[in-house]
């Protein structure tokens, strides 16, 4: 082999031009973009900032009779609501209709131990603002088998002691006003005391809001 001809060989392949396109500074290219692609890039040019998205014309999660419907279920079932007597005059005639309206509540009271709700119609003491006196009530129990009186001396409710005389203790039952220590059911924390005479529970050391 002679080895003077290799420059030669060299010579001719240098002249040969490659098929792969070059891309140059500030060109490009189409190759390696698909057809699926080119449209979507058309159409986000066309694409406007300024237009407005469009929103329903009804939401199903707002309900504008909502609150109203709140609060009639509110006055009817939590605040023991009342029927009275109202006239409604029609034309030439006078109809009487009975509507439930909302008891006048001084506060609403809660178990102070779990919180639960055991009053939401009361009214509140004179002298001590956190005594509440009241008819209706919720979610308490009566310890029957637990009676107190009210001592003077301590000026609060005491455990009642019966006297083993019979005579005496018919003549202490008649001077002494007997109370029956009430609870609250979920948690059996002593809210308050009922009055039988009366039949007026005395609520006291619950948690109150207006």
């Amino acid at each position: 082999m002679n080895l003077a001809e290799e420059p030669a060989v060299a010579d001719d392949m240098q002249g040969v031009i490659p098929d792969t396109a070059v891309v140059t500074s500030g060109e490009t290219s189409d190759e390696g973009i698909s057809d699926t692609e080119q449209p979507m890039q058309e159409e986000d040019g066309n694409h406007s900032d300024d237009e407005e998205p469009h929103f329903p014309e009804t939401d199903d999660l707002y309900d504008e009779n909502a609150d109203d419907e709140d609060e009639a279920y509110v006055y009817s079932h939590l605040r023991s609501g009342v029927e009275e007597s109202v006239r409604i005059q029609q034309s030439t005639q006078i109809q009487e209709l009975k509507v439930l309206k909302p008891r006048n509540s001084d506060a609403i009271l809660s178990c102070p131990c779990c919180f639960l709700i055991v009053c939401m119609d009361c009214q509140r003491h004179e002298r001590y603002p956190n005594q509440f006196r009241a008819m209706f009530v919720m979610n308490i129990a009566v310890k029957w088998d637990h009676r107190l009186v009210y001592d003077e001396r301590q000026n609060m409710l005491i455990e009642y002691n019966a006297p083993e005389n019979t005579a005496t203790q018919k003549t202490s039952n008649e001077n002494e006003e007997i109370y029956y220590t009430v609870c609250c059911a979920n948690c059996t924390t002593t809210v308050a005391a009922l009055d039988m005479e009366d039949e007026v529970y005395h609520f006291y050391g619950c948690l109150s809001t207006s």
